[in-house]
């Protein structure tokens, strides 16, 4: 754990790594030698995603912050065939 960094930092960053690297293990029509960096894009939309969801003031922007990024995410995996 790096010094001045509160432990929580480190779960959540340990959390992103382990997810990032889930997804990476399925990303198979990604180059092998960019799924660490495509993984990583992938966690941090989610996360933003649903960060902003959860602020907007009502369930349809919500629902749409949700959706456009799941359908983002598809179509920049979908593109690497």
């Amino acid at each position: 754990m790096n010094a001045g960094f509160p432990s929580n930092s480190h779960a959540a960053i340990e959390g992103f790594l382990q997810l990032s690297r889930l997804i990476a293990s399925h990303l198979e029509t990604v180059p092998f030698r960019k799924r660490a960096e495509r993984s990583m894009a992938i966690v941090s939309a989610m996360v933003g995603a649903v960060t902003l969801a959860r602020i907007a003031p009502d369930s349809r922007i919500s629902d749409s912050v949700l959706a456009a990024t799941r359908d983002y995410i598809i179509r920049s995996v979908r593109r690497q065939r």
